[in-house]
């Protein structure tokens, strides 16, 4: 009996640590960003995340803001040494290492980008990461062909940034509300972007 608790409470333990590891590996990458900016401002975007294995051999980057302008400095960048390219056709910003990294290593890219366009537009940020490890990783599809990369992509999870709206645009939903055109939870969600 003693036996059998000692075998579940070690797939537990093992179960545990490999969601841990995989939580790890595969959610370290954020994107940070104002919730609303001014229309034509430019504004900072930053990226950080880790390498998920030792022995990371390269790293890339690729960040995309649809209808953006982006712009970059020569210390965007941590660590220092990295290859920076933007690309305003586009809309896109991109950096890679070319360097050894190991588990934990910290990366950080950081830019700025501007959007022009009325109250409340919205605009999202995608975007990618690459870790090149060295190291073949084999796929086995059910009912597909199995294929073979040395490249792991991991999503940036989306942001969104949206246009702040002016003094007449938050008077004018206000002025919708109390004519009944509108919802008060319309005119509270303008009423806080404007005063973000």
């Amino acid at each position: 009996m003693k036996r059998k608790w000692f075998l579940v409470i070690l797939t537990i333990l093992v179960l545990a640590s490999v969601t841990v590891a995989l939580a790890y590996a595969q959610g370290n990458i954020q994107r940070s960003n104002p919730q609303y900016v001014t229309s034509g401002e430019w504004f900072e975007v930053e990226i950080t995340f880790t390498a998920p294995t030792d022995e990371t051999n390269a790293v890339g980057i690729a960040d995309n803001l649809e209808g953006a302008s982006v712009r970059v400095d020569s210390e965007c960048c941590f660590p220092s040494g990295a290859y920076v390219n933007t690309n305003s056709e586009a809309n896109m910003i991109e950096a890679a290492w070319a360097a050894s990294f190991n588990a934990g290593d910290e990366m950080v890219l950081v830019y700025e980008a501007m959007v022009e366009g009325e109250p409340m537009d919205e605009f999202i940020f995608t975007g990618c990461v690459y870790y090149f490890d060295g190291q073949r990783t084999c796929y086995e599809p059910k009912n597909k062909e199995p294929y073979c990369e040395d490249i792991i992509q991991e999503d940036i999870p989306e942001t969104v940034v949206k246009i702040r709206p002016d003094m007449s645009f938050v008077l004018g939903a206000v002025n919708a509300w109390l004519a009944g055109d509108s919802s008060m939870a319309d005119a509270l969600v303008v009423i806080n972007a404007w005063v973000s």
